[in-house]
């Protein structure tokens, strides 16, 4: 178990540890590297025995080893995910303290650097000296974020990555890595200041030399001893240390927060995908679609597997094609991808696989050789061994053993290509489960595939939920609710389906709130077997789909699932109510993004909410308008984002832990903690690495208005310093915030509000080419959502209808989940457990579509009737053998399996018998179903075929009785 030594001299320089001795630092890692270790923990044994070895030295270096271990823990713990034993985590907490303490001791000159910082500031706006680094460094340092000289000498020595991103100007900051090669760059955004970004843009404008930390800490020393700073030299530590005290102090972060601003590995941002916004509307269109595995009739064996792979096909149907021709030639002969198989989804998963290989190419070349591609998938060989059927694959422990157990038994030189498979399956919609930092090393940082969505974008979710077609009112409710169990509960997939109806409770004071249990059920364990408590609090509407589904299912068995019919397989739900949900995800913000997104997206929120309460001063009645310290998000384009993060809601979302108290009377540093807590991880750790992406959204809860002179105005706007072009640009602020202008030459706005103002001016313009532009699908209606819903089970059939629209010209659709349908739902006629037996018998999710030519063919069989006193239907029909095959044809469906048939031959005594019971025993009954034969004086010969309906529902059976006498 190798642990990198690059990024833990790394570590160990951004938290300003004492210089490492290379000597000692191998020798730890020779000792540590003896014990037995597995997994991402270190056990009480195991620590026993490495201070045992380190105690062994008679030497000072016992003491030197003792402290850099601790260090070592420090990182395992933080930037690994490593559980430490509770002794080992107090000297941990110690060196965060300590840490601390050093900060605390820099106040005066941290004072003295910001005051100065902001003399020195104004004489540059006034008199342009050229910018040196040493000025880029304490600019970035005190505006944007503390980093170490390392970062700070990444920015000078190369020229930044600067957007526009999510309504905020943003520098992008890579992460190290001891790799060559990254197979993903992970980076970091920060919030860049109009200020810096005009620096750096002038600074960058000319070819300078390369700078060192240690030549730009001599430059800082010459800067920071000169007027009007005049301050002593320092190790670049001391000026570190003496930055994040501004931080501190000066701008309230506390040091949970302060070590996320000064470390960029403690967080993973991402890029919002640009998508084309006809492939997103084909896309969405299908997301209902019936993609329903079919069975194989191949057997199931590893021999039979490897035969019939339809990969291989298209690799040899392309091998002519130029590399560069290849996306156009797919493009306009597109390949008919393979089906679902149940018993076997690896053929499947190796077909996308190797098309996306050839379509997009690798991750560092734009075109792959077909020797390179078929080295990647040539594995296939191997993982074949092992089946993955498709229940399987949608089960995320079954999946996640299935591939541990591919993994060690693979071939050791074939264990990369199979990892670079694995990598794969998270980007497909039934694997999208899948947890591929489970296969990276542990003393290396879990990869994080980081995505979330805002209010503004959920909503886009929720419309193309309500809007596109093929699904039933219920399939529709039940997708809705997983979208907001995840997007504002943090489900996971696996909660979500084993949720049960008696684990939801809706509070009796308060129409908005809800309390969730996650806990064991049949179906299975929460993660880790961690039990927990969610209090919610949801947005009206929102709130309205989950009372209409309790609403629905209360007279339903408590114990079975919130989400989908009663008995209804776990893998059913699974393909029909969240795949439609990834499917919508995948088609607006791209293949990488999942169901497990939502849950990143709600710890995002809730992050944010308790922020907004710890760092914003509540309404008061007394104050003005003016007077009070305006919303960090009231700038939002997105009135329902403004809306959530208001203080009513806020305090409304923690009043399972405020109580109804204020903010200010409880202990606030618990905060972070009661976050985790929701989300099920025991520590905050867990939640700031894998869910909370960048740190771009952090210094809107800690800042003020500022006030803008007109000589920083007019360099912002790159104009000369004495122009008068500056008053066309103040006329306009006047005519947009009329109180912002105050005496002396100044502006008092928001930094969003002046970026909302300078973004289309010649500095910034080009910011916003390549800016994310969110798509907006046209659904513009003033109803609610619910109403919305409620507005497919009022319209006639054809709004739910077949994909095909040639066959629902030929085909009627038994539309059963109607007005009147709901309507018995609400006054109790119709229980839940009703509907599931009828559901279930009638098909499932097969859609019940009988052609009119079979309709037309019932009426040729005779006259159908119905006895509601019985709940049965008749039909009397001559005994024919072409009258037996109509009969078969209409009647042995999935849809009838709601009926017992018993048949009752009224036999004229004239004609002979054995032949009519023949016929009936032979072509109308099946086994188990009764016959009678009845001798009667006159009349013509007919059987009487009873269909007894197998539940007690007249209406119903009535529904059924109208759908085919149509």
């Amino acid at each position: 178990m190798t642990i990198s030594k690059r990024d833990f001299i790394l570590f160990c320089d951004e938290m300003n540890f004492t210089a490492i001795d290379e000597n000692l630092l191998e020798r730890l890692f020779t000792i540590f590297e003896k014990q037995a270790i597995l997994g991402r923990q270190l056990t009480a044994e195991t620590l026993k025995d490495i201070r045992h070895v380190i105690k062994t030295i008679p030497t000072g270096e016992q003491r030197y080893l003792r402290r850099l271990f601790s260090q070592l823990c420090l990182y395992l713990q933080q930037r690994c995910d490593w559980d430490i034993p509770e002794s080992q985590n107090n000297r941990c907490i110690d060196l965060t303290l300590e840490w601390m303490q050093r900060i605390n001791e820099e106040a005066y000159d941290a004072s003295v650097v910001y005051n100065g910082y902001q003399v020195y500031r104004k004489r540059f706006l006034k008199d342009r000296t050229p910018i040196t680094p040493a000025q880029i460094a304490v600019a970035f340092s005190i505006e944007v974020a503390p980093l170490s000289h390392i970062y700070l000498c990444e920015i000078l020595n190369t020229s930044p990555v600067i957007e526009y991103f999510d309504e905020q100007l943003t520098i992008i900051i890579f992460h190290h890595t001891d790799k060559k090669k990254q197979q993903d760059n992970t980076f970091t955004r920060y919030a860049l200041t109009p200020f810096v970004f005009r620096l750096l843009q002038d600074f960058h404008r000319e070819e300078r030399k390369t700078i060192s930390p240690k030549q730009l800490n001599n430059q800082l020393n010459l800067f920071l001893t000169g007027v009007p700073f005049s301050l002593t030299e320092k190790a670049k530590h001391g000026w570190h240390y003496c930055f994040l005290n501004i931080w501190h102090h000066q701008k309230g972060y506390p040091h949970l927060l302060l070590q996320d601003i000064s470390q960029p590995n403690r967080h993973v941002s991402f890029h919002y995908p640009m998508m084309n916004k006809q492939q997103v509307q084909q896309d969405l269109s299908v997301i209902y679609q019936d993609n329903t595995p079919c069975t194989s009739t191949t057997p199931d064996s590893s021999s039979s597997l490897q035969k019939g792979w339809p990969h291989k096909q298209l690799l040899d149907d392309i091998k002519t094609i130029k590399p560069k021709a290849r996306k156009r030639w797919l493009t306009q002969h597109p390949p008919k991808a393979p089906m679902w198989i149940t018993g076997n989804v690896l053929p499947k998963l190796f077909y996308h696989f190797t098309y996306d290989l050839l379509f997009y190419g690798g991750v560092q070349s734009n075109y792959l050789d077909i020797a390179t591609i078929e080295r990647y998938t040539n594995i296939y060989k191997s993982v074949s061994k092992t089946t993955l059927t498709y229940d399987m694959a949608c089960d995320p422990e079954a999946l996640a053993q299935w591939a541990k157990h591919c993994y060690n038994t693979i071939n050791e030189n074939d264990k990369w290509l199979v990892y670079n498979f694995f990598r794969y399956l998270p980007h497909v919609d039934i694997t999208e489960h899948f947890d591929i930092s489970a296969f990276t090393p542990p003393t290396q940082p879990k990869s994080i595939n980081a995505f979330r969505i805002n209010v503004s974008q959920y909503q886009q979710v929720l419309d193309a939920l309500l809007t596109m077609p093929d699904a039933t009112p219920l399939q529709r409710l039940f997708c809705i609710c997983s979208l907001i169990l995840g997007f504002y509960a943090g489900l996971r997939r696996g909660e979500v389906l084993r949720l049960r109806y008696q684990d939801i409770v809706a509070s009796k004071n308060c129409p908005h709130s809800f309390i969730i249990h996650i806990t064991s059920t049949k179906e299975g364990h929460p993660k880790n077997n961690k039990h927990r408590q969610i209090t919610l609090y949801l947005p009206e509407t929102q709130a309205a789909f989950l009372h209409e589904l309790l609403k629905i299912k209360h007279n339903g068995d408590p114990c079975k699932p919130f989400v989908g019919y009663e008995n209804e397989a776990i893998s059913s739900r699974a393909h029909y109510y969240l795949l439609p949900i990834t499917r919508t995800l995948k088609a607006l913000f791209g293949k990488k993004t999942c169901f497990h997104h939502l849950r990143h997206s709600a710890a995002h929120q809730l992050k944010q909410q308790g922020l907004f309460l710890a760092t914003q001063n509540p309404p008061s009645k007394n104050n003005n308008s003016s007077g009070k310290k305006p919303s960090p998000f009231y700038l939002s384009s997105d009135e329902r984002t403004h809306k959530q993060l208001g203080y009513q809601y806020c305090q409304q979302r923690f009043n399972f832990w405020l109580e109804g108290r204020p903010f200010s009377s409880i202990n606030d540093s618990l905060l972070f903690d009661i976050c985790s807590d929701q989300w099920g991880h025991s520590s905050y750790t867990t939640t700031r690495k894998s869910y909370l992406h960048g740190t771009e959204w952090l210094p809107r809860f800690f800042s003020n208005s500022t006030c803008y002179e007109y000589d920083e105005l007019r360099y912002l706007l790159s104009i000369k310093p004495d122009s008068r072009d500056l008053f066309r640009f103040i006329k306009t602020i006047e005519e947009t915030h009329p109180n912002a202008i105050q005496k002396n030459n100044t502006i008092c706005l928001l930094e969003q509000e002046m970026m909302c103002l300078l973004l289309y001016k010649k500095p910034f313009k080009h910011l916003t080419h390549n800016a994310y532009i969110p798509l907006i699908l046209e659904n513009i209606t003033d109803i609610t959502p619910l109403e919305q819903w409620k507005q497919h089970y009022s319209k006639t059939s054809d709004r739910n209808g077949l994909m095909d629209r040639k066959k629902i010209c030929k085909s009627t659709i038994f539309h059963y989940q109607s007005e009147p349908f709901f309507e018995r739902i609400e006054n109790g006629t119709l229980s839940f457990p009703t509907i599931s037996k009828f559901w279930s018998m009638t098909g499932k999710h097969q859609r019940t579509a009988i052609p009119k030519t079979q309709l037309n063919d019932l009426k040729q069989l005779g006259t159908m009737t119905i006895d509601p006193d019985s709940q049965s239907l008749t039909l009397a029909t001559r005994c024919t053998l072409n009258n037996a095959i109509l009969f078969s044809r209409i009647f042995r469906t999935p849809f009838f399996s709601c009926f017992t048939f018993s048949f009752l031959l009224e036999h004229n005594r004239k004609t002979p018998v054995p032949n009519n019971k023949t016929l009936v025993n032979t072509h109308f009954s099946k086994a188990d179903e009764h016959v009678d034969i009845n001798i009667i004086q006159q009349g013509k010969t007919q059987l009487i075929i009873r269909l007894q309906f197998n539940l007690d529902s007249p209406w119903l059976l009535q529904s059924v009785f109208d759908y085919l006498k149509q």
